[in-house]
């Protein structure tokens, strides 16, 4: 495969009904052939009170963002946005954060400082 949208999709693929069985909610918004924009892609997942987006772009470059929210605190936990080497990342990304959602990695995070308004 040799996008990050194809690599989205194919995940979500493979582990979308596990998930589930875990009790993970997985929402996928895939473009189809027809969809506009066909450039972007997001795989949204929330467990125990922790919303993530994932979102692939790809433009003029290939674009990740990862956003984590606490909906008990409403306090945004994590946004990262990457320009990866690879499609092979969204593997990676994906992987790692369905592990800190169910290690509850994320559930004890406090705010990136950079993150929060006062």
């Amino acid at each position: 495969m040799s996008s990050l949208i194809d690599q989205i999709i194919a995940w979500a693929g493979n582990n979308a009904e596990s998930l589930r069985e875990k009790g993970i909610q997985v929402v996928e918004k895939f473009p189809g052939k027809t969809s506009d924009p066909t450039w972007k892609a997001s795989l949204g997942l929330t467990y125990d009170g922790i919303l993530v987006s994932y979102t692939v772009w790809e433009r003029t470059n290939w674009q990740t963002e990862l956003l984590v929210m606490n909906s008990l605190t409403r306090q945004t936990i994590v946004m990262d946005d990457k320009t990866p080497e690879s499609p092979e990342a969204v593997h990676e990304d994906l992987d790692d954060v369905v592990s800190k959602l169910l290690n509850r990695t994320y559930k004890r995070m406090k705010p990136d400082p950079k993150l929060t308004v006062t």
